[in-house]
């Protein structure tokens, strides 16, 4: 069962997920990854855009993977910075901002990764959904004849 069934309350699942693998492409530019680990996210949201357009699941899984491991490194990252952050400070306002600032950025981070990664699942129910249908419908052709 899918988790969610539009991306940001607006657009549908596909549009969503080709305008966040795209908008993945152009944020790519931390100089924190080794350029072949950018070059295969570059490509795995390629990837993605093309199986979003075709409809192709299979194709959308290196992206949703990637991503994930991604969102795990930023939230690692994250944390280690607010701890360092907080030996480091006295300033309390300056930790509670910063805080709800990288708090609220992984929240958006994630929730658009879990719009990317229902829609293989929407297009698995819509596809059986289809099935059903053809199913029923030849059934009831099969029971028509054989009156």
């Amino acid at each position: 069962m899918a988790l969610v069934y539009s991306c940001c309350f607006w657009f549908s699942l596909r549009l969503g997920g080709l305008l966040i693998s795209f908008f993945s492409i152009v944020k790519s530019n931390y100089d924190i990854y080794i350029k072949t680990v950018l070059c295969f996210y570059i490509m795995a949201c390629v990837i993605y855009i093309y199986g979003a357009f075709k409809l192709v699941n299979i194709l959308m899984f290196p992206y949703i993977s990637l991503e994930l491991l991604r969102l795990i490194g930023l939230s690692f990252f994250g944390i280690t910075g607010l701890l360092v952050l907080k030996k480091n400070t006295m300033d309390i306002g300056l930790l509670i901002v910063i805080s709800l600032v990288v708090g609220f950025t992984l929240l958006g981070m994630f929730y658009l990764w879990i719009c990317a990664m229902n829609l293989p699942i929407v297009i698995n129910e819509i596809n059986a959904n289809e099935q059903t249908v053809l199913l029923v419908f030849s059934l009831g052709l099969r029971l028509r004849k054989g009156t």
